[in-house]
């Protein structure tokens, strides 16, 4: 199991007993981390998402999503190497999963980790419990992009590629673009054991961290924001292992 006091403390922002966070951008901090037992991760999606719900205006409206505004092949060359950097970082025989939206930039997903050297074993199919806002469809999914490096364990008990799990609720979002924590347990527990240490370089409000802590999984994870990172603290605070 690692030893956090063993990593570099550069951009350390915080530090527990489960759960480390750097301060900043991770394309940077990537190059000087361990190699992690997972991936998990929720990149910007270059959407330059608004919010179109008036409490994620009211809550959010003043909080950009960092590089969101990228778009096409602008997006794809801020990605890419980013996502070497990942592919690096992850230890052979191991499973990345990428959320990579409902729009046309997961096909930009798609190329990059294919061409960093993941196989592409699914594409999860997340499906939420009421469709969203929209100007002509109103969407009620989005994928989630599963890469493998090399050829990782078989999971004892397989799942669905098509999972249902409810949004966030209105009244506990803390982040625009916020996934269930439920959703990130089950992705957690069909790859890795307790004291696995998991990566999440676009880590927002730190659903991943929690969800990681809860299940007796070490996590790494980096955001640009020292808003949501301040966020993701106070979740961590507030988390019970339910091992």
């Amino acid at each position: 199991m690692i030893d956090f006091n063993e990593l570099p403390k550069e951009n350390l922002y915080y530090k527990d007993d489960w759960c480390v966070i750097y301060l900043g951008d991770c394309q940077k901090l990537l190059p000087s981390l361990p190699k992690v037992d997972l991936i998990l991760t929720d990149p910007p999606y270059g959407i330059n998402f608004v919010p179109q719900r008036e409490f994620s205006k009211q809550k959010f409206g003043d909080i950009p999503i960092a590089n969101d505004e990228l778009q096409g092949d602008k997006w794809l060359e801020w990605f890419h190497p980013i996502n070497e950097l990942m592919f690096d970082r992850l230890k052979d025989d191991s499973v990345a999963y990428y959320y990579s939206g409902f729009n046309p930039y997961y096909y930009y997903y798609y190329y990059s980790m294919l061409k960093v050297g993941f196989t592409i074993k699914a594409n999860l199919i997340w499906i939420k419990e009421n469709f969203g806002m929209g100007y002509h469809f109103r969407r009620q999914y989005e994928q989630i992009l599963v890469g493998f490096k090399g050829e990782p364990p078989t999971p004892e008990k397989p799942i669905s590629d098509v999972i249902f799990c409810n949004k966030v609720p209105s009244k506990t979002i803390v982040h625009s673009c916020q996934k269930p924590e439920d959703l990130n347990r089950r992705l957690i527990l069909q790859y890795t054991k307790q004291g696995d240490l998991i990566l999440d370089p676009f880590m927002g409000s730190g659903t991943t961290l929690v969800a990681s802590k809860n299940l007796g999984r070490k996590t790494i994870g980096i955001e640009i924001s020292k808003e949501y990172c301040d966020i993701a603290i106070k979740r961590l605070a507030q988390s019970v292992m339910v091992i």
